[in-house]
């Protein structure tokens, strides 16, 4: 295993500007990664939530230069991209209410409901560019081998309702 985070190289980015040049040095061959097979960007809205306000003029203008030179790249030098959260997830909590029927009881419930909504951190915009979401979800575990259940749910992007998943077991020597 220490093998492969040798492998591993780690640019860290401030801001969009600065990626967008990255992206455009590996397009165009002036930056050369020997055997790069993947962009992991954690995480791609934090960078772009910097350029909110302006009518977000140049949020959207980034943002296209970004998919663009990513797909140019994935297409051209076969190299995979994922993006780390761009998906929210937000749960509300509704109370309600018993029917008013004369009597003054005070804050008599029916029940406690709970409602989720998930919504993609961009917007509208990045709605339909991945190919495929991916939904990970630890889950608590009270394993004395140190293995832990992660929960995978895959989306296509095209059919939200259509969505694959599987469990996971990932201990000290990968997954089992």
């Amino acid at each position: 295993m220490a093998v492969i985070m040798l492998k591993i190289k780690v640019i860290n980015i401030w801001h969009m500007e600065d990626l967008i040049n990255l992206f455009e040095e590996l397009k165009n061959g002036v930056l050369i990664i020997e055997n790069l097979s993947l962009i992991i960007l954690d995480s791609l809205p934090s960078l772009m939530f910097q350029h909110f306000g302006d009518d977000n003029k140049i949020g959207l203008k980034l943002l296209n230069y970004f998919v663009n030179y990513a797909r140019h790249i994935s297409k051209g030098m076969e190299i995979g991209f994922v993006c780390v959260n761009i998906q929210t997830r937000w749960i509300d909590q509704d109370v309600e209410e018993l029917e008013d029927d004369g009597n003054q009881s005070a804050s008599t419930t029916r029940g406690t409901t709970y409602t989720e909504k998930w919504n993609r951190c961009l917007g509208k915009y990045w709605q339909n560019i991945p190919i495929k979401v991916l939904f990970l979800e630890k889950y608590q575990n009270s394993n004395e081998n140190n293995i832990s259940t992660i929960g995978v749910k895959v989306m296509k992007y095209n059919n939200p309702n259509l969505i694959q998943k599987c469990k996971l077991e990932v201990g000290p020597f990968g997954i089992g």
